[in-house]
């Protein structure tokens, strides 16, 4: 798929990235900019983790990778200093930036002379923390001006300033939602540098084809926890769920406590209607009493399917940096319900569903939504909304490759964009 500008000449992109093929939805976002620069130029990925330096193929990107076996680590351990630290921003002495920045920078060192071989025509940065990044796009023989892409669920200030060159330094930062764009100006972006591109999430008309076997074209209230199983009921069937399935080791004491518990509440409440309860490990459907146990739903195709056929979608657990499952069940014009403050709340708000900031909140919102005219107009609200920000393609890959390519380094004076 071509944007719609005009491209001239042979580009190439250099993208460096703290982290690559992560799963989380900032990850995916990542991955999703890239590929929409390479639908106009060769794009070449630098990344410091891996067993020992290499070149790969992955799809359409050539992954560069440093060898640095312990940089995910060393990651790891800078993050959590950082929200160790959090708080009003404070000024560092330098034993404790230079605890922030150990195996942490100086691995991109290895990356400056792949950038003067390469001779890219412009540079993506993602992470708003790759100070390393930033250092080596200026120390390469040519310094590129960079385009960042935060892919950072801290949305507003990171409660210190020793970041801070990274954002500072971009000639543009792209980011995926609103609330991400007012974190970034929060932090010292210049508003129109800051635009908001959305990915492409659309509905998939194959997840019309035929429903979930367990839940079936009930429109049930499908309810997402995001943490394992509370309800262990049997099921239609006599079996439980598989034993199998283990607890994630990532989830917060409060969802393991609470996101059950409201999931349960709100089958006590509401009966009559279908329910499905999707858990990290298993799915559990709920029809006038009766309980039947399925698979956990991981696959996103089958979250397509699920929601496809849904009356509504309460996650109690929205991802934090685009909250995907939301706008996939927006594009399907499916409502959504889901916690206030959240990434979530403001798709909601938009028009395609409802908040709620506590437990009685949440029962009133799930019973609003079950009224027949409510329901309708979020559903028609929220399918407006996903396809004017979050249903084209062509926008999307016009969008990240003109914000990124609008200026250059061009060696060799050939590579141009027409706008």
């Amino acid at each position: 798929m071509k944007a719609s500008g005009a491209v001239t000449g042979h580009l190439r992109i250099a993208v460096l990235a703290e982290r690559w093929g992560s799963a989380s939805d900032a990850g995916w976002y990542a991955r999703q900019v890239a590929g929409a620069l390479a639908c106009v130029a060769d794009v070449h990925v630098l990344t410091p983790h891996s067993d020992s330096p290499g070149t790969s193929s992955d799809g359409v990107f050539t992954v560069h990778e440093l060898g640095f076996e312990g940089y995910l680590h060393a990651l790891h351990r800078r993050d959590l200093l950082v929200d160790a630290l959090s708080g009003p921003t404070v000024s560092l002495d330098a034993s404790v930036t230079s605890l922030l920045d150990e195996e942490v920078v100086s691995p991109w060192e290895a990356a400056v002379p792949l950038l003067d071989d390469l001779a890219p025509d412009a540079a993506v940065i993602i992470g708003r923390r790759s100070l390393g990044a930033a250092e080596a796009l200026r120390s390469a023989r040519c310094p590129l001006p960079y385009t960042l892409v935060p892919a950072d669920t801290a949305f507003g200030p990171l409660g210190t300033d020793h970041f801070d060159s990274v954002l500072k330094g971009a000639d543009s930062v792209i980011t995926a939602t609103d609330a991400e764009r007012a974190g970034m100006i929060a932090s010292g972006a210049e508003p129109e540098r800051v635009p908001v591109i959305g990915p492409h999430i659309a509905a998939d008309p194959s997840a019309r084809r035929e429903p979930n076997s367990w839940v079936g074209d009930t429109g049930a209230i499908v309810v997402v926890t995001g943490t394992p199983a509370y309800d262990r009921s049997r099921g239609d069937d006599d079996n439980e769920l598989p034993s199998g399935f283990s607890a994630p080791t990532t989830a917060s004491v409060r969802e393991l406590e609470d996101n059950p518990r409201l999931a349960h509440m709100l089958r006590l409440a509401h009966p009559d209607p279908p329910m499905a309860i999707a858990a990290t490990d298993g799915l559990t459907v709920w029809h006038r009493g009766r309980a039947s146990h399925g698979w956990a739903v991981h696959r996103a195709s089958d979250f397509a399917r699920l929601v496809a056929w849904a009356g509504m979608v309460v996650d109690l657990s929205p991802e934090p940096f685009l909250a995907r499952r939301c706008l996939t069940a927006l594009a399907f014009g499916t409502p959504i319900v889901v916690p206030a403050e959240t990434v979530a709340a403001t798709h909601a708000a938009a028009g395609g569903g409802l908040w709620f900031a506590s437990a009685a909140e949440l029962l009133w919102t799930v019973n609003a939504v079950l009224d027949a005219r409510v329901r309708k107009d979020l559903s028609d609200q929220g399918r407006a909304y996903a396809a004017a920000r979050y249903g084209s393609t062509e926008s999307f890959i016009d969008g990240v490759a003109r914000t990124v390519l609008a200026r250059s380094c061009q060696p060799s004076g050939s590579s141009t964009v027409v706008a």
